[in-house]
């Protein structure tokens, strides 16, 4: 097992490290039993101005989604966390809320096909257990109501980043988290107005406590925990989720001088051992940020070369297509290919003709193929030459906003003598296109080609 991109999981894990720290500012520096009034100032702020400084509006149904995606993620997360924490004791609903990695990967494996693995459940049960002897406590009394709005606010900040996941992002990062901080600051308003009501004055200190917790809390933290929601798999980044309460319980034994007990330790042992856990990954299983293309092989008949590979690259489709699409860019990660000119000139299109000339095994290759459109992002070819026919496609699909999956296969039928080639040519040609898509991606990724 292998933990991937330690340095995207850090950043991705300093969210919730900013959570924790909610509670002594809550405590230390915010007014007296408003709740409602400290997610509304956290929230809303914070996304208009973002909002302010991204100047990007949501269009189409993403005004629908970046409402949903507001209160899940944020408004109605923060109302039935603070309803949860009005009735139970503060280490019931933070033990209730530690369940929400487990119903994250199981609505991942529904929503999303990611697989459940046994070390995504273990890392789950001993975070629930290590919140619980981190913070529970042997008298805490339990309300029916408050169990219920714990248990529900664990589901819906689940549901708000499997549907972030799933939807992708349309926009550039901190326009996309305006969207959403101002929805949850919306949804919380009327709220906070009937329940707590809005106060007269705020002291100096409320004003320092709103201020760090909407620019760290809020603003950088969600702009960091919605980045790791689209590039890493939904179980690694809901795991992170049980720091927020180790943070808290350290924060106050540093700050507040408060005592920590061995079961408490134990219990913070037990989540640090569930977060790291919740960052392994099988070698076997597909690493979606690593991007390893991943190959498909048939082989129909003696003559006949079929194979299918495909490589995810951290970059928009547009820009991903511009690449497959650009002829010219084929010479700079195709291994052997000498020369590519299609006729007209420019992106391929619906009767495009292309000559390619492919240097291997001592011999020039040479095809001559006809290009069909079958999307905007897609298209098949079909020729042939001295050394048989050909046909195959190129297509790109975007995974999210900011990852693409780029597809290449190819159907090589073997004239002539070449055909005796054909065992020596199909693990050949199979190693060279892997080699070349790992070249595309790491050349697209670095922007070292410029798209013509």
């Amino acid at each position: 097992m292998t933990a991937p991109r330690p340095g995207l999981v850090l950043a991705t894990a300093l969210a919730p490290m900013a959570w924790g720290t909610t509670y002594i500012v809550s405590t230390e520096l915010l007014p007296v039993d408003r709740p409602l009034l400290a997610g509304l100032l956290r929230a809303l702020p914070a996304g208009i101005g973002l909002a302010l400084i991204t100047r990007t509006r949501p269009t189409g149904t993403w005004w629908l989604k970046a409402a949903v995606l507001g209160v899940l993620n944020i408004g109605g997360f923060f109302a039935l966390l603070f309803f949860a924490a009005f009735r139970l004791p503060g280490g019931v609903a933070a033990t209730l809320g530690a369940v929400q990695p487990l119903i994250a990967a199981g609505l991942a494996a529904v929503l999303l096909s990611e697989r459940v693995r046994w070390f995504t459940l273990g890392a789950g049960g001993l975070g629930v257990i290590g919140v619980a002897l981190l913070v529970l406590r042997a008298d805490a009394q339990l309300d029916s109501l408050g169990i219920l709005a714990g248990l529900a606010g664990a589901a819906s900040m689940a549901v708000g980043v499997v549907l972030t996941k799933r939807w992708g992002r349309p926009v550039p990062l901190l326009a996309f988290t305006s969207w959403q901080l101002v929805a949850g600051g919306i949804f919380l308003l009327p709220l906070t107005i009937g329940i707590e009501g809005l106060p007269n004055t705020l002291s100096a200190s409320n004003l320092v406590g709103f201020l760090w917790l909407a620019t760290f809390g809020t603003a950088i933290a969600y702009s960091l925990w919605f980045r790791g929601i689209q590039l890493l798999p939904v179980a690694q980044v809901s795991i992170l989720g049980l720091l927020s309460p180790l943070v808290a319980a350290l924060v106050g034994w540093v700050v507040l001088d408060q005592t920590l007990s061995i079961g408490q330790i134990a219990g913070a042992v037990l989540i640090l051992s569930a977060v790291l856990l919740g960052q392994t990954r099988r070698f076997d299983e597909p690493n979606d940020n690593h991007n390893t293309p991943t190959r498909k092989t048939h082989i129909t008949m003696n003559n006949t070369i079929s194979y299918q590979q495909s490589t995810i690259v951290d970059r928009p489709v547009d820009e991903v297509w511009a690449h497959v699409a650009n002829y010219e860019f084929d010479l700079e990660w195709r291994h052997g290919l000498t020369d590519m000119t299609p006729e007209p000139q420019g992106l391929p299109h619906t009767g495009t003709k292309v000559h390619e000339e492919l240097r291997s095994m001592g011999t020039t290759m040479v095809n001559d193929t006809t290009v069909t459109m079958t999307g905007d992002h897609a298209y098949r070819f079909v020729g042939g030459g001295a050394s048989g026919q050909v046909e195959g496609g190129r297509k790109v699909v975007a995974i999210d906003a900011n990852r693409s999956e780029f597809t290449y296969d190819i159907n090589l039928t073997l004239n002539g003598p070449t055909r005796f080639l054909g065992p020596i040519l199909r693990p050949m040609l199979r190693r060279n296109l892997g080699k070349d898509l790992q070249r595309f991606r790491t050349l697209v990724e670095t922007d070292v080609v410029a798209v013509c």
